[in-house]
């Protein structure tokens, strides 16, 4: 027979009692007591090795456990039995009930014969949307029931939670105008990009350019531009060479066909390999037919890097190269609106902002989230930017000075190409000082992310790296760059200077000595022009003296009616009415000649100025430059011209002259006689004819990006972009208005600020643009902002997030770009120095260079040689440890450089 206990009214068990099978005990009637709620013993067991050891506790916020789906958690809870006054630790009395929103658990209270577990572990597979909800157990013995804490599970899937992997900027390309952003300047607006197999020209002006801006349209506004042909200079010349095996010696001439088309070639390929040459180096997309090129690095390449075509058909999502089709949609970005003129040395800001809310998965971001350690934010957006002019650095008499590529100001320019400066701008700068060239962006952009916590106060602030004019040199096609230095050929004395463009030198003026001096002018010649410029002093000195006969002559008519109206003139009635209408006529004479007498002044002292000057500078300012038509093949055969000039004008010199590359011609501008007549003359000296090549300048979008791991409290984003106009003539001009800059008319007539056309009072004008109250040439298109989880590591943060189930914006740190600027760095690309044509023509082969933008190490260097070399001999593959989309490029299909180079 076993013992039997029996229950006594005592606090404590009586030995005394003890009798044969029986032991008597005290009686406590008490409820379990919960010592340690589950809310205080939430873990995580999902953890990768070999640190499954160190089970993280987890944290709620207020109540709420927040864990990704997948992943095995487990809580407990501690309870001890007080009506078990011998051993209160022994639960075997205890019953426990779970309830997930109100509903008991039924798989959880069948544990232990029906009596529950205080412990509960929650498989990987079992985590998923259905365990969410709110936990509470009932505990319970013969006297009493408790409850724990209630707590709350919320699961989380990155994969389908739509604030992860998720682009949260609204509208971010100006496809809906300005719906989502607030424009607290009031001065943005949405374009969309010209779209265009031809690649055109800076045509400011018809007949000549200023060389500088981007891919302009002779339509205003300015719109960026995406074009599709890729540069077939180097393809076509060697199908050239392949047809004209001879064309190696510059001597032998291009054989042609009947229509004018090197045999060989077709008409296309010649009109492309002469006249139609891009101005920026091609992207990686260059045989993707469907992705615009001027897109750095090239959409598709940015796709492939980060797997995203793996994504779209189960997610019905758009890869960027599907946004960035060109031949299927519009492409739109935001721009600001036309400069806004302030006070004099003040400038404009321009402000776009959006903000964005993530405190729905603020327990991601503050690391309390289950199987998540943080949050990266992730910013993405193309930013496209273009040169609008040139500064001209040189040395003289030991003092650097300074000067304008003279594109914002309109009547110095127009006083160069009349040569009304005299010796001012037959600059020569100290031997052997270098010329520089410097780039100028005037419209900025700047990219800020600003974080905010639950307040709205302000945390912290990210500006974000945007592309500078010299990420935009990097990619300017510089095939022809020598030939198109304008203000240097016409403004310059050559004195043994370097040409060099952020410290690389590219040629040197002594290789260009030809280019600076014109065909000496016949005497016969010049004699015409002293005489037509002597006979104009002769034309205003005479309509000054009519001027006064006609005043002499009204005078003389007043005074001979006084004499009649006096009685002491003898005058008949006829002769009287004969005078008062000389006097009408000689007056209305009179009038006209006042009205115009400053214009007449003006025209003698500036033809008096011309003749001087032209005597005094007969050779320089004379004859005919050394590219025009009748000079340009002797000229080609100059020695010691620089190899690539020579080469340029030997081979294409009368395709530029056909093609219109050669500027400036002509630019016509109004002049008056005596009578009011209006005819037009050519400002431009036949001397300063044909000096360059027209420089179609550059611009260009460059992909921007900031990963950044969200501190905790974050719980508001702000994307604020900011830009700006920098230009001497916004900036400076105090009065623009009487300029008429706020009207339609100055960005498609030129207003020529330094004369006055007499029929209009106005400033004059000419056939098409050339503005210094330029449309801004900076924007931003395809801004994503994303959140990317990053997965629990006891060491540190997983960087290796990217989900191949989604789009994703990393920039692979291969690319074009950087292969550009590596070159810049480290390789010499001037081609001052006689011998054959020399180019270092980037393609997207050289994305195997694989550096940073940071000088390179002597190390760095040797192999980057090493690797230039592979790819000018032939195709290359891409080092060990440099990711390259597997598969994205064939050496087969790569346009490679002509086999003259060195």
């Amino acid at each position: 027979m076993s013992q039997q206990n029996i229950l006594l009214n005592n606090n404590y068990e009586d030995p005394a009692l003890r009798s044969g099978d029986f032991r008597l005990l005290p009686i406590n009637p008490k409820a379990p007591i919960i010592q340690s709620h589950p809310i205080r013993n939430f873990t995580q067991r999902t953890i990768s090795e070999p640190y499954a050891n160190v089970l993280p506790t987890l944290v709620p916020i207020f109540n709420v456990f927040t864990i990704k789906k997948n992943i095995s958690v487990e809580w407990t809870m501690y309870v001890i039995d007080p009506s078990n006054i011998n051993n209160p630790n022994d639960l075997s009395n205890i019953k426990y009930v779970w309830k997930r929103n109100g509903n008991p658990i039924v798989e959880l209270n069948r544990i232990n014969n029906n009596k529950g577990t205080p412990q509960v572990v929650l498989s990987e597979e079992s985590v998923t949307e259905e365990v969410a909800g709110e936990y509470i157990c009932e505990v319970s013995n013969n006297y009493g029931t408790v409850s724990t804490v209630p707590f709350i599970i919320e699961v989380i899937d990155p994969d389908t939670n739509s604030m992860m992997y998720t682009n949260l900027i609204v509208n971010g390309d100006g496809g809906g105008g300005l719906d989502g952003w607030l424009d607290v300047s009031g001065t943005y607006q949405t374009r969309m990009l010209d779209k265009s197999d031809f690649v055109g020209l800076d045509s400011t002006i018809d007949d000549f350019t200023v060389g500088t801006g981007s891919l302009e349209q002779k339509s205003y506004p300015f719109n960026f531009s995406v074009f599709s042909h890729k540069n077939l200079f180097y393809p076509v010349y060697d199908k050239l060479l392949a047809a004209q095996p001879n064309l190696t010696d510059l001597s032998t001439e291009i054989a042609y066909n009947a229509n004018n088309t090197p045999i060989g070639l077709t008409e296309y390929e010649w009109w492309n390999h002469t006249t139609a040459i891009p101005t920026i180096i091609a992207n990686e997309d260059i045989n993707n037919s469907r992705s615009p090129q001027g897109f750095f690095p090239g959409p598709a390449y940015i796709d492939s890097f980060n797997e995203n075509n793996n994504s779209t058909a189960n997610n019905n999502l758009k890869t960027l190269a599907e946004e960035l089709d060109y031949t299927a949609v519009n492409i739109p970005y935001f721009t600001p609106n036309r400069p806004q003129f302030p006070s004099p040395g003040k400038i404009t800001k321009n402000n776009l902002r959006q903000v964005i809310d993530i405190s729905s998965v603020s327990s991601v971001v503050d690391g309390v989230a289950g199987g998540l350690q943080a949050v990266e934010g992730c910013f993405f957006a193309y930013v496209g930017i273009a040169i609008s002019r040139y500064v001209i650095k040189y040395m003289q008499n030991g003092q650097q000075k300074e000067v304008n590529w003279y594109v914002t100001d309109i009547g110095t320019y127009r006083d160069f190409l009349r040569c009304e400066l005299g010796q001012r701008f037959r600059i020569k700068p100290d031997k052997g000082t270098s010329i520089e060239f410097t780039p100028i962006i005037d419209d900025t952009l700047k990219i800020e992310l600003k974080y905010y916590n639950e307040k709205a106060e302000l945390i912290s602030t990210d500006p974000v790296t945007v592309p500078t004019s010299r990420d935009l040199w990097a990619v300017k096609e510089k095939t022809f760059f020598p030939l198109t230095l304008y203000p240097l050929f016409a403004f310059f004395e050559p004195n043994s200077n370097d040409i060099t463009v952020f410290d690389k030198t590219y040629t040197t003026t002594d290789a260009l000595f030809p280019l600076f001096k014109n065909s000496k002018i016949k005497d016969a010649d010049f004699e015409t022009e002293i005489k037509r410029l002597e006979g104009r002093i002769e034309m205003f000195n005479e309509q000054l003296e009519r001027a006064a006969l006609f005043e002499y002559n009204v005078e003389q008519g007043k005074r001979i009616i006084l004499q009649s109206d006096l009685g002491s003139g003898n005058f008949t009635q006829e002769e009287l009415q004969a005078t008062e209408l000389n006097i009408a006529i000689n007056q209305v004479n009179l009038d006209r000649a006042i009205s115009s007498e400053s214009i007449r002044r003006a025209g003698k002292a500036q033809a008096k100025f011309d003749l001087a000057n032209k005597q005094a500078n007969k050779d320089t300012f004379f004859g005919i430059s050394a590219m025009h038509p009748d000079n340009i093949q002797q000229t080609a055969q100059y020695p010691g011209l620089d190899r690539n000039v020579a080469f340029f004008l030997n081979r294409y010199g009368s395709s530029f002259i056909k093609s219109g590359k050669m500027y400036p011609t002509e630019v016509w501008e109004p002049q008056t006689n005596f009578n009011g007549d209006i005819w037009y003359t050519d400002l431009v000296l036949e001397g300063n004819k044909y000096k360059a090549l027209t420089d179609p300048g550059a611009s260009a979008f460059f992909g921007v990006s900031l990963r950044r791991m969200l501190q905790t409290g974050i719980r508001l984003v702000e994307v604020e972009i900011t830009t700006e106009n920098t230009s001497p003539a916004i900036i400076s001009d105090e009065d623009p208005t009487a300029k008429g800059w706020n009207n339609n008319e100055i960005y498609n007539s030129l207003f020529n600020v330094g004369s006055t056309d007499p029929l209009t009072g106005r400033p004059a004008q000419t056939r098409y643009p050339l503005h210094s109250y330029r449309e801004p040439r900076c924007a931003i298109t395809k801004m994503k902002y994303q959140l990317l989880p990053i997965l629990y590591n006891p060491t540190g943060v997983d960087q290796s997030n990217t989900n191949t189930k989604h789009i994703t914006y990393s920039i692979p740190q291969t690319s074009v770009l950087n292969a550009a600027h590596s070159i810049l760095n480290t390789y010499n690309t001037s081609t001052a120095k006689s011998g054959n044509f020399f180019y270092k023509l980037i393609t997207p082969q050289d994305t195997v260079i694989n550096t940073d933008l940071d000088p390179l190490s002597d190390k760095d260097k040797e192999q980057l040689d090493d690797i230039i070399k592979d790819i000018e001999n032939g195709p290359t593959s891409s080092p060990v440890g440099t990711k390259v989309p597997p598969g994205y490029y064939t050496a087969s299909n790569q346009a490679l450089p002509p086999t003259l180079i060195e």
